[in-house]
């Protein structure tokens, strides 16, 4: 799967909008880049971002776009 997006201004993490996936990004020199994705890109009705559990994470579950927006499932069914 490929999502495409576009390129916002960091302070945008002080304030995110609802229904909005933002990708955190840094390079090798630490330099931080946000990128809003854009939920027509994501196919609809599958995860896009699974959370598996681990020694100190016991939730699990993903992300799937719905209508143009992202809900949360738990436990994810892919």
């Amino acid at each position: 799967m490929s999502l495409t997006g576009v390129e916002v201004p960091v302070k945008t993490l002080d304030k995110i909008d609802p229904n909005t996936i933002l990708m955190v990004i840094s390079d090798d020199q630490g330099v931080a880049r946000v990128v809003k994705v854009d939920p027509q890109s994501a196919p609809k009705g599958e995860a896009i971002l699974r959370v598996s559990p681990g020694q100190d994470q016991p939730q699990s579950g993903c992300y799937i776009r719905d209508n143009g927006g992202w809900i949360w499932v738990d436990p994810c069914p892919y």
